[in-house]
């Protein structure tokens, strides 16, 4: 599974996220909203070992959020590679994120209305 969970972080953190940059569209991975799709043993695995915001914390983005991406708000890739068991295909959909900055931590994950990020707030108590 190591090596799952390295293809899946290289393809979309090196192709997607890195080529949004370069293209001018992100000035930051931590600006990034992330978009994941697939019907695939990867996108499962994915979904039940990290959750949303263990594997933002991971990408190093805003948010993630497993489900399709939608072409008409975020651009989108095919993440293809091989494993072991077979060939797998993600579905992966950048787009700047509509978060704001926490002045706390700098992680771009404040809600409308809000000061800070949940994770500051909780622990701010």
């Amino acid at each position: 599974m190591l090596r799952s969970l390295v293809g899946s972080e290289m393809c979309i953190r090196d192709r997607c996220l890195e080529q949004s940059r370069a293209d001018k569209q992100l000035p930051t991975n931590s600006q990034a909203a992330v978009s994941i799709g697939g019907d695939c043993e990867q996108f499962e695995w994915l979904h039940a070992t990290f959750g949303e915001d263990q594997l933002a914390r991971l990408l190093m983005t805003s948010t993630v959020t497993f489900e399709p991406p939608d072409p008409e708000q975020m651009r989108v890739w095919s993440c293809d590679w091989e494993t072991d068991t077979a060939g797998q295909k993600l579905q992966v959909g950048v787009r700047p994120t509509s978060l704001s900055k926490c002045p706390r931590c700098w992680r771009f994950d404040v809600r409308a209305g809000a000061e800070l990020c949940r994770r500051c707030e909780s622990v701010m108590g």
